[in-house]
């Protein structure tokens, strides 16, 4: 699943992988590489380490990223990605980000030259190209990393991080931490019914009142996480 801009898509797409797996008797091995846009987020509003909060149950083969820019505005999601998951990590970019034209203005040497430096760094597993790349900078690349030796899987330590648009640890400097159970259709009637009505700002208005009432970070949970 890649180029991916909303974990909901990314949990969709895994429950019907896990149906057609039972259907015919067959595993899939999963990587999900999402789309980080220059603002430093998905389209949906997740930072990478939210991403990875919200998927790490579903342990896949890799996780990574793809398309949306090149290499240069990976730099810091790809650190941290590589920092935080126990799973394979790749990486296949753009030719940089596309001019006025719609032209990708990377080369195949100034690609690989910008991937090499998260190879040294060992922060890649897979590396490869995505759009305006050609089988020039598919062929710089594997040559820029024959002989390299690929990153070192860190065994991933037990963590309590949750996620919506951002993550949250509980640790004992969070603590206490206050969960808002009424913005979960799950747990609230009357939250389901405004959400299925679509009645956003009521529901929001709920929402509102939970952190009037303490439920945020620091003895308060944030916004986007109430919902959990």
């Amino acid at each position: 699943m890649e180029t991916c801009q909303d974990t909901r898509n990314i949990k969709a797409a895994i429950l019907a992988i896990q149906k057609l797996s039972r259907e015919i008797g067959c595993k899939f091995l999963r990587r999900f590489p999402v789309t980080i846009e220059p603002m430093g987020s998905m389209l949906a509003g997740q930072t990478v380490e939210a991403m990875w909060a919200s998927l790490r149950h579903a342990r896949p083969l890799a996780f990574g990223m793809n398309c949306a820019t090149g290499p240069e505005f990976m730099t810091d999601h790809i650190r941290t990605l590589s920092s935080i998951t126990g799973e394979f990590v790749s990486c296949y970019p753009n030719a940089g980000l596309p001019d006025e034209e719609g032209k990708y203005l990377e080369t195949p040497s100034s690609l690989a030259a910008q991937l090499e430096k998260f190879v040294n760094q060992g922060w890649l597993n897979l590396v490869g190209g995505c759009c305006g790349t050609t089988e020039k900078h598919i062929q710089a690349i594997a040559q820029m990393v024959d002989g390299k030796k690929p990153r070192i899987r860190p065994s991933e330590p037990h963590r309590a991080v949750y996620s919506g648009i951002e993550t949250i640890e509980a640790d004992d400097s969070t603590r206490p931490l206050l969960v808002g159970e009424r913005t979960n259709v799950i747990g609230s009637r009357l939250f389901k019914n405004l959400v299925a009505e679509e009645k956003w700002e009521e529901a929001t208005e709920i929402a509102r009142r939970q952190v009037k009432g303490g439920s945020a970070h620091r003895g308060r949970v944030p916004a986007e996480h109430r919902a959990r």
